[in-house]
């Protein structure tokens, strides 16, 4: 029986190593995470300072929830959107003085840089 080629850039799923699909799951709790803390931060800080870092939150909550999903489905651009996501989601948490929520896009960032893994993405 003949097998479906794959776009050249992309993995199988089912090829997935457990690594990125714990990867993929950590990027949808961090996209909640960061959303929720978007929305909360506006709330509580209902002032420009406050608009603006909820604002940030929010939208890297939902891109990250995004980039979790091409993580999942092991798409080629996932990994740099990863690491985008997760760089500024640790500048976010520095800047915001959440030092518990750089713990997550670090691992990540560690992650993605071992060079079995950026393999998987090329």
């Amino acid at each position: 029986m003949a097998e479906i080629p794959l776009v050249e850039g992309t993995s199988s799923p089912t090829d997935r190593p457990f690594g990125i699909t714990l990867l993929a799951f950590l990027h949808f709790i961090s996209g909640l995470f960061g959303f929720a803390g978007g929305v909360g931060v506006t709330i509580l800080l209902p002032n420009v300072l406050g608009l603006v870092l909820g604002g940030v939150l929010v939208v890297l909550g939902l891109l990250t929830f995004v980039v979790g999903w091409g993580l999942w489905n092991v798409r080629s651009w996932a990994w740099i959107w990863s690491m985008i996501v997760n760089i500024l989601s640790i500048i976010v948490n520095v800047v915001s003085s959440n030092w518990i929520g750089i713990i997550i896009p670090l691992i990540i960032v560690i992650y993605l840089n071992q060079k079995e893994i950026k393999s998987r993405f090329r």
